[in-house]
C-alpha cells in the first residue's frame, strides 16, 4: 500500500489540532518514559577553568607522586583484602537488585503505558478526543500481562540483534515498530502473532519509515534550540500522531475505524525472529 510523508503529516496535524492539549500531555509522558536526551552538565566556566590549568605542571607533579601512591594503595588493599572482598560482593548484590527493580518497572509499568499511549493516538485520530487517561487503558483491560510479555520480547529481540552489529538492531526496531499499536487494539494478541504481523506490515516500508523519521530532524533541531520547549508543545505529539497515521495506513483503513483483528483473509506463519 502506497503512502506519502506529506499525507501522513497532514492527517496528523489535523488530529493534533482537534485535541491539542491532551495530545501534548500524553506525548510528554511518553517522552519521559522513553528517556529523552540528557544534557551535558559541563558549563562554560568549567571549560574556561580547564583552559587556564597548567597541565605540564600537573603532569610532572603527578608523575613524581604516582609511584608512592601505587605502593600505598597496594598496602591498603593487602591489609583490608577481606573487607574489600565483602564490600565488592555486597556492592554486586546491590547492583543486581537495582537492575532487577529497573527491569520490573520497565516491564510492568513502562511497557503498558507505552501501549496505552499508542491506544490514545489511535483513538485520537478517529476524532473522539480521548484524555490522557487512555495511558492506563492497558491496566484496565484483559491481556495486561500479555502486553508486558510481548513488549519485553520485542525489545529483547531488538537488543539481541543489536549485539551482532548496530544495523541489524535498527532494522529489527523498524520491523517491530507496530507491535504497541497491535496490542493497543487487541491486548490479548499472541506475542508471536503480534511480532509477525508487525514485521509483515512493515515489509517494504522500513526505508520509507526511516525517511519519515529523518524528516523530523529539522523540528528536533529547533526543539533543541528552544531547550526542549518546542518538542514538548509540538514536535513530540506531532511525531506520535504521525506514527499512528502510519499504522492506520498500513492496516489499509485510512481515516475509517475498522478493527485490524478482523483479518480479512490475513494469514500468518508465526515466525518470531
Amino acid at each position: 500500500m502506497g503512502w506519502t510523508r506529506a499525507e501522513l503529516k497532514e492527517k496528523a496535524k489535523g488530529a493534533l489540532k482537534a485535541n491539542y492539549w491532551w495530545c501534548v500531555l500524553t506525548a510528554f509522558i511518553l517522552s519521559l518514559l522513553s528517556g529523552g536526551n540528557s544534557r551535558s552538565n559541563v558549563s562554560s566556566e568549567d571549560i574556561n577553568a580547564l583552559k587556564d590549568m597548567d597541565f605540564n605542571a600537573l603532569a610532572s607533579s603527578g608523575a613524581a607522586g604516582l609511584s608512592g601512591d601505587i605502593n600505598s594503595l597496594s598496602e591498603l588493599i593487602q591489609a583490608n583484602s577481606k573487607f574489600l572482598g565483602t564490600m565488592l560482593i555486597f556492592g554486586g548484590f546491590i547492583v543486581l537488585f537495582a537492575m532487577i527493580i529497573g527491569i520490573a518497572v520497565t516491564v510492568f509499568l513502562v511497557y503498558p503505558l507505552q501501549v496505552g499511549g499508542s491506544n490514545f493516538f489511535l483513538i485520537n485520530r478517529e476524532g473522539t478526543k480521548p484524555t490522557a487517561g487512555e495511558l492506563l487503558s492497558c491496566f484496565r483491560r484483559e491481556g495486561y500481562l500479555n502486553c508486558c510479555w510481548t513488549m519485553f520480547k520485542k525489545d529483547a529481540f531488538i537488543f539481541l540483534w543489536s549485539l551482532l552489529f548496530v544495523i541489524p538492531g535498527i532494522i529489527k526496531a523498524y520491523e517491530y515498530r507496530m507491535v504497541s499499536y497491535l496490542l493497543a487494539e487487541d491486548p490479548t494478541m499472541d506475542s508471536r502473532e503480534a511480532l509477525t504481523r508487525s514485521r509483515e506490515m512493515m515489509y517494504g516500508h522500513k526505508w520509507d519509515a526511516f525517511v519519515l523519521d529523518l524528516s523530523f530532524i529539522g523540528w528536533n533541531f529547533l526543539s533543541a534550540l528552544t531547550f526542549g520547549i518546542l518538542g514538548i508543545f509540538y514536535v513530540a505529539p506531532y511525531q506520535y500522531a504521525t506514527n499512528a497515521e502510519l499504522y492506520a495506513v498500513l492496516c489499509g483503513r485510512g481515516k475509517t475505524s475498522s478493527y485490524y483483528g478482523d483479518n480479512d483473509g490475513y494469514t500468518s506463519t508465526y515466525s518470531e525472529i
